[in-house]
């Protein structure tokens, strides 16, 4: 037990190390110079280069993009061409993730059920 406090304690303590280096990092002024390594904030470097790349990377396959072309052409009817921008992002990011958030939702339940019933045995 004290063995995950203490990587949660460590997980915070990066997570807050991380806010203030990025709240520091984006009052510089040179943030539309090219990206170099020296740019990323030197406290937990190798955290925020691996995010970078994560989140910062193009997709490698066109079948994703294809995918989410046909999700956009079934939101966007002609009954929908009145669509503002923003909701038709929200639209489109909600049907992309209903069914990780439904499997999420119902994981969580069945966990509650089940603590629940072991609870009354």
């Amino acid at each position: 037990m004290s063995g995950s406090g203490t990587l949660e304690s460590e997980e915070a303590l990066v997570s807050s190390h991380m806010e203030q280096e990025w709240d520091t990092w984006s009052r510089n002024e040179c943030l539309n110079s090219p990206l170099d390594e020296e740019l990323f904030p030197s406290t937990h470097r190798k955290v925020w280069i691996k995010l970078f790349l994560k989140y910062n990377t193009p997709i490698p396959s066109s079948a994703a993009v294809e995918r989410l072309f046909s999700t956009a052409s079934d939101i966007l009817r002609k009954k929908r061409s009145s669509l503002k921008s923003e909701n038709f992002e929200l639209f489109l990011f909600l049907k992309n993730t209903m069914p990780f958030l439904i499997c999420s939702l119902t994981a969580d339940l069945s966990m509650l059920v089940a603590m629940n019933w072991l609870r009354l045995q």
